[in-house]
């Protein structure tokens, strides 16, 4: 006998939104899989009850008479093919019969763009949510469908971003990007190619966001005297100005390692660190992991911060690795005011670490860039298929190290 379909409307507590109401869903279940599809019925607290059930008896019986149709459609499904079919296949057929072909599926994009920010922790929520009021602001309207989303609308869209923040601007990058992610989390839920169920396009074969552009000369990277003047004077600074030439070594000397992955580091297993990396790993295949192997010149310095439930000490001391990053870079303050140099930021040890490599040590660029853990999508169908030969990273970072004298 085959599986039954549940369908149940659900309002939930955490989708409020900013004018006070609450998106009703049509929860699918189907084999102990679930499936959540929006509908265009929004509700305000006083017509839901303390459960956040609807009350309110216009509205339920409007969302009851969807209920029913969408249960009439499945009911309507051949029994022998739905034991072949997923959740995503079922909600499919029941929006294809509603709207009566293949023109039935329809999508919020920017209620589905919340729904995926909201997955995401603090820092990469907040990046989304400030892609999607950019595109909303763009498009002029806080609700429109996917289809709405085109190469050529994409293409409109940077050329906004540029004439707003500049060219060389993070958010050109950064917001065409986090819309193209969604998007293809999107096709990824609602499309299914072996079935030629493709209810959304795909415009990004045709429009692809563009990397982040490259960094000017003395832009973010330090020169290397600075860096050895901090292993020179570290054991006369004190307070904020010890912890911010502290963590700026600790991510030099771990391939340029950023504050929230130090914050939250495993402890190393054999002498090495196995990490995922916060900012790329929603945008690589391999989740951006990370073997960094920690060199014996700089052991002493590590082991300066150790802890026995992470890598690193430092949450014991901050509840929250923006902190950490906020003091770090007072002290790095302090430090450049010191010795008379321009202001630098704990993620400078990225760029720096990136440009002594390249232009001091002689790696080459792939090796480079791989060391880094950018997204190069060029490369993706070799990261499936070519074991990563990690100590080939960590040559590279030994040969950078040695370039300067660290504290025994």
């Amino acid at each position: 006998m085959p599986s039954s379909v549940s369908i149940t409307p659900v309002v939930r507590e955490g989708e409020k939104k900013k004018d006070g109401t609450y998106p009703v869903r049509i929860r699918i279940t189907y084999k102990r899989k679930q499936k959540v599809v929006s509908t265009n019925f929004l509700v305000d607290r006083s017509q839901l009850t303390r459960s956040f059930e609807i009350k309110d008896p216009a509205v339920s019986e409007a969302i009851a008479q969807v209920v029913r149709n969408m249960r009439a459609a499945a009911n309507a499904l051949d029994p022998f093919e739905m034991e072949s079919m997923g959740v995503s296949d079922i909600a499919y057929h029941i929006g294809r019969a509603l709207s009566g072909g293949d023109e039935a599926f329809k999508l919020d994009f920017p209620d589905y763009f919340q729904r995926i920010a909201d997955e995401k922790k603090k820092n990469p929520r907040t990046n989304y949510l400030c892609a999607l009021h950019s595109l909303c602001g763009f498009m002029g309207a806080d609700h429109f469908d996917i289809s709405s989303i085109s190469s050529s609308m994409m293409r409109r869209y940077e050329k906004h971003l540029r004439a707003k923040y500049g060219d060389s601007a993070r958010a050109v990058s950064l917001y065409t990007s986090a819309v193209a992610y969604v998007h293809r989390r999107a096709r990824e839920e609602f499309n299914n190619e072996e079935s030629d169920q493709i209810p959304i396009r795909n415009p990004f074969e045709y429009y692809h966001p563009p990397r982040q552009a490259a960094a000017k000369a003395g832009h973010r990277d330090i020169d290397m005297e600075i860096i050895r003047e901090m292993l020179r004077r570290r054991d006369e600074l004190t307070g904020r100005e010890r912890l911010g030439v502290d963590l700026f070594l600790i991510s030099f000397a771990l391939m340029g390692m950023n504050t929230p992955d130090i914050y939250g580091c495993p402890r190393p297993k054999g002498g090495v660190i196995v990490y995922r990396r916060t900012k790329t790993k929603e945008r690589r295949d391999d989740g951006a992991e990370m073997h960094v192997r920690i060199e014996p010149c700089v052991r002493p310095l590590i082991d300066e911060y150790g802890d026995i439930s992470r890598a690193f000490n430092f949450h014991n001391r901050y509840s929250r690795y923006e902190n950490l990053g906020r003091a770090a870079n007072v002290g790095l303050k302090a430090f450049c005011e010191r010795i008379n140099v321009p202001k630098i930021d704990v993620y400078s040890a990225r760029h720096s670490w990136g440009t002594v490599a390249r232009n001091e040590a002689g790696i080459d660029p792939v090796t480079v860039d791989e060391c880094m853990c950018h997204v190069n999508r060029s490369m993706r169908m070799a990261d499936i298929y070519i074991r990563k030969d990690w100590s080939r990273y960590w040559k590279a970072n030994a040969k950078v190290l040695a370039l300067f004298d660290w504290p025994d």
